[in-house]
């Protein structure tokens, strides 16, 4: 026995010749079902494929004799789930013969086994629908699997389902259709009736999976389901649960916002009354309420054409003027676990997109910086960055993270660039590259997120250089240590021990 495990520990790591996979064949059929499971679990069977040359017939065709000895052991089901990781890896490998090969086994055991066998990890079934092209109609028009779809009648069960075919859909477009035809989707629509709010909020999530596909928003609107949604929303506040829901609808709606920015929001239908919602909700003193109507305007506001949408209810005296100075009022008080998504969100609503022509973005980059400025009031904008700043190098390393994303936003921004230069000692805080040594004690460096901030700069000064603003960018000095900074890299030239123990851990991870 002890031969076998050998030779299946070598195979496992190094690739074999054609002989001694036929050995590990023959080996393999005598052994007995434990001594098989060993194999698997302890000696990394599985791991083998990886190693063989599955384009060349000889040696697949050996793999497929030892591929059959696998899965011909143990029913599917319990393989499955005893052996998930493996077959996980297999599944996503870059190793395509080998991906494919893998999938295709699964599928004949779907396709060849009654349905009490079928209840296979989520992970797999998800899995096999995105890698396999064949795998959503292997999921809808196999009978015992349909036969098992269609058992699962109870309301959590169906939106649990739907989730899994709306997650496949959001990654293969193709399969939507096959959905579609199959009436995939079509008891979880009725489930929006429901009372239940811990429901609602769960379809509401499934849902909004499908409006990140034109197809599936396109679903939505023709079933209804918008229409029905965006009138619940304009009614919440009757509903005693409303602090509960409000937050799910927001979301669902601020994703379609952000997927059709002009088709949405410049119908009166629903800009108008989606504008006066948000405005409604701004006068409570519930931190959680103005974090998700905060989140909400961010989220619409990713895009240019969002940020356009909303600029006239962004000014000064407007509806949604009160929301910069209220999610300033979060920041500076909120708790360590609220704190990341206020940041996070004004780094989404101050963030310049790299998407058109420098002449068509100075309009885009006035509205951001009086955005900024009405965040800051009535102290100037300086004193608001140096409280970011503060925020990137607290101990709390979620805070500290969602720090440096926002100030990598406003370097998105030629006045962010111009207001780095003017905060005494920031400059010299992003060309250091120890900063963040000994700092992250829960974790690995933030050094590499600090470095993003730096790239961006450099990139915002250059695309920026000889346009006619109110900004002042770097003076060429001091563009050019950025520029040499940029060029040393994360850590620049003096390697941290830091540095060398995250390096070596994702070495560790790789192999």
């Amino acid at each position: 026995m002890t031969k076998v495990y050998e030779r299946i520990d070598t195979l496992s790591r190094l690739p074999g010749t054609l002989q001694e996979y036929e050995d590990l064949y023959i080996m393999l059929r005598n052994l007995s079902r434990s001594e098989l499971e060993a194999a698997v679990s302890k000696h990394n069977l599985l791991d083998i494929f990886g190693h063989i040359d599955l384009g060349n017939n000889d040696f697949s065709e050996v793999a497929l004799n030892i591929a059959e000895v696998v899965f011909s052991t143990f029913r599917l089901t319990e393989f499955s789930r005893s052996h998930e990781t493996e077959l996980l890896m297999s599944i996503t490998s870059r190793n395509i013969p080998l991906r494919d090969f893998v999938i295709a086994r699964l599928v004949d055991g779907v396709e060849n086994s009654p349905p009490e066998d079928i209840d296979m990890p989520m992970k797999i079934l998800l899995e096999i629908s995105i890698n396999h092209p064949e795998g959503v109609k292997t999921l809808l028009k196999d009978p015992p699997l349909r036969s098992y779809f269609e058992s699962l009648t109870g309301d959590e069960e169906v939106i649990r389902l739907s989730e899994i075919f709306a997650y496949i859909a959001s990654q293969r477009k193709g399969t939507f259709k096959e959905m579609i035809d199959c009436s995939v989707f079509d008891r979880l629509i009725s489930v929006l009736n429901k009372a239940d709010p811990l429901l609602q909020l769960n379809t509401l999530a499934v849902l909004k999976l499908l409006l990140t596909f034109p197809d599936g928003r396109a679903f939505l609107k023709s079933r209804g389901a918008v229409a029905h949604l965006f009138s619940s929303l304009q009614t919440l506040k009757e509903n005693p649960l409303h602090d509960i829901l409000l937050p799910g609808y927001l979301s669902f709606f601020a994703t379609l916002a952000e997927e059709e920015p002009m088709d949405f929001l410049t119908n009166p239908i629903y800009r108008q009354p989606l504008v006066s919602c948000l405005a409604s909700y701004l006068t409570t003193s519930d931190p959680t309420i103005t974090v998700a109507v905060t989140e909400t305007v961010a989220q619409i506001c990713r895009t240019t054409d969002g940020k356009r949408a909303l600029a006239a209810y962004l000014e000064p005296g407007a509806c949604l003027t009160p929301l910069l100075s209220k999610a300033a009022s979060v920041m500076l008080n909120a708790s360590a676990s609220t704190l990341p998504r206020i940041l996070l969100a004004l780094a989404d609503i101050l963030s310049l997109p790299n998407v058109d022509a420098v002449s068509a973005l100075i309009p885009i980059s006035e509205l951001t910086y009086q955005w900024f400025n009405l965040i800051s009031a009535p102290s100037p904008p300086t004193r608001l960055l140096g409280r970011i700043w503060e925020m990137a190098r607290q101990p709390f390393k979620e805070v500290r993270l969602a720090a440096l994303n926002l100030l990598r936003a406003i370097a998105t921004e030629p006045w962010g660039v111009a207001l780095f230069a003017q905060v005494s000692g920031f400059l010299e805080y992003l060309f250091n590259p120890t900063t963040e040594v000994g700092t992250a004690v829960d974790g690995s460096s933030l050094q590499p997120e600090k470095f993003k901030i730096i790239e961006q700069c450099d990139l915002t000064q250059g695309r920026w250089k000889g346009y006619v603003t109110r900004w002042t960018l770097l003076n060429d000095e001091t563009a050019a240590k950025l520029k040499k900074r940029v060029k040393d890299g994360v850590w620049g030239h003096t390697r941290s021990q830091a540095a060398v123990a995250m390096e070596n851990e994702v070495f560790m991870y790789v192999k």
